[in-house]
């Protein structure tokens, strides 16, 4: 049997492990995205498990973030990712292995709240 999996929405096979291999095709974007750099702090919000590392922030958009990262994190996994003086809380959509061994994971913002917003919902 295939490690390949699929989303019931459109989009590519992968070759991953369960849970990891969808990938939207780009077409389906529903927002411009932008391009980003440079690491910033992630929790993971777990009762068991809140723990925190440095990912690599690439790409931006109002309704979600690309991050790369050394190990995948499960598709569902709620999220709480530092942008400057931002909290953006959200959930795990997609995840796709790199050439390089790394995760590419995609993000949906459920919320940010920061200094200058004082609770703004993503949409």
């Amino acid at each position: 049997m295939s490690s390949a999996t699929r989303s019931p929405a459109a989009g590519r096979w992968s070759e991953a492990a369960p849970g990891f291999g969808y990938t939207p095709d780009p077409e389906r974007r529903k927002g411009v995205r932008f391009a980003s750099g440079g690491t910033v702090p992630v929790t993971i919000l777990d009762l068991d498990n809140c723990s925190a590392f440095e990912v690599e922030l690439v790409d931006i958009s109002r309704q979600g973030l690309g991050l790369v990262m050394n190990q995948p994190l499960p598709v569902g996994t709620q999220i709480v990712v530092e942008i400057g003086a931002t909290d953006v809380f959200g959930v795990i959509l997609r995840n796709r292995r790199l050439p390089n061994g790394r995760y590419r994971a995609g993000v949906a913002i459920d919320l940010a709240v920061g200094s200058s917003n004082a609770g703004v919902a993503a949409g």
